[in-house]
């Protein structure tokens, strides 16, 4: 008979004893098909202490009692406490038999036990997606009108508009009225400069406050400068006395006329002594220029020294 026939209880009496159960599906039960049955059984149980005690019923084969109640047997047994632990390695673990056939009917339904404790209430969860938005409904009767607010503040002033059209001319006013007395002569006024003319012989010649003349830096340290007698601002001669250490270019002299003219004039000059007439351009070079306005004008040299300690003579004519 194998193990797969039996249907097998075990209960716990005390602390060493049990009672074992097993229903045969047959009447025809050994010693020997008991033993293998507990073999079987031992190898399945994994309870410590149940194992214990099995080992030791199934190693002492007996004594057992029999019985046939609702046509199984019924083995007891009684044993002392159980002895240590053999040292032995467990074997390996027997294949799992076949399932035993099925027990008794199931019983009654047991009475339903009482209501347990309502447990904590769980986690709020995650907020499901937002459901479609419903049809709209229908447009409610307008309220009544509210009062009416207080005046806004009043708005920025707007751009002028376009000028209008120019009205028609009115009428002329009434007759020219009598003409008022004459008024008295006003004071002779300052009698201005005499300009340039002609004298009995049909010459040219200059009259007039004379002009001012002042040395510049191109004449060296020390240096002088004058005009003759009879200098206006139309004509007159300039004398220039070079100091010491000339510079190779600067201005020479600013001449500034008594009375300046209208418009930027045109002046000539030519050299009167040889010193001047050497470095003028009618010798070495132009070396000298001229440079007018309404106010006046200056002599300048442009890259070559005045000889120190000599004198130089230049006349001009101012046209203007």
């Amino acid at each position: 008979m194998a193990f797969s026939d039996w249907s097998i209880r075990l209960t716990t009496i005390g602390a060493t004893e049990l009672e074992l159960e097993m229903i045969a599906a047959s009447y025809s039960v050994t010693q020997a098909t008991v033993q293998a049955a507990l073999d079987t059984l031992v190898a399945s149980i994994s309870n410590r202490d149940l194992l214990v005690m099995l080992n030791n019923w199934r190693a002492n084969a007996g004594p057992f009692q029999a019985s046939y109640p609702g046509g199984g047997l019924l083995f007891g047994v009684l044993e002392g406490p159980p002895g240590p632990t053999g040292a032995g390695v467990p074997g390996p673990t027997g294949p799992t038999g076949p399932t035993g056939p099925s027990g008794g009917p199931t019983g009654a339904t047991g009475p339903t036990g009482s209501t347990g404790a309502t447990g904590p209430v769980g986690a709020t969860g995650s907020t499901g997606a937002t459901g479609s938005t419903g049809p709209t409904g229908s447009t409610g009767a307008t309220g009544p009108v509210g009062p009416t607010g207080s005046t806004g503040s009043t708005g920025a002033t707007g751009p002028a508009g376009a000028t209008g059209p120019v009205g028609a001319t009115g009428p002329s006013g009434g007759p020219t009225g009598a003409t008022g007395p004459a008024g008295s002569t006003g004071a002779t006024g300052a009698t201005g400069p005499t300009g340039a003319g002609l004298d009995s012989h049909g010459h040219l010649i200059g009259s007039g406050a004379a002009p001012a003349v002042a040395v510049g830096a191109g004449a060296g340290s020390g240096a002088s400068v004058s005009l003759d007698a009879h200098a206006s601002d139309l004509a007159g001669t300039v004398t220039l006395a070079v100091g010491s250490s000339p510079p190779s270019s600067g201005t020479l002299f600013t001449l500034t006329f008594a009375a300046a003219y209208a418009n930027t004039p045109h002046v000539v000059f030519s050299p009167v002594n040889p010193a001047a007439a050497n470095f003028s351009g009618f010798g070495s070079g132009p070396e000298i220029y001229v440079t007018p306005s309404v106010g006046g004008f200056t002599l300048s040299i442009a890259s070559t020294a005045l000889t120190a300690s000599t004198t130089y003579e230049w006349s001009y004519v101012v046209v203007g």
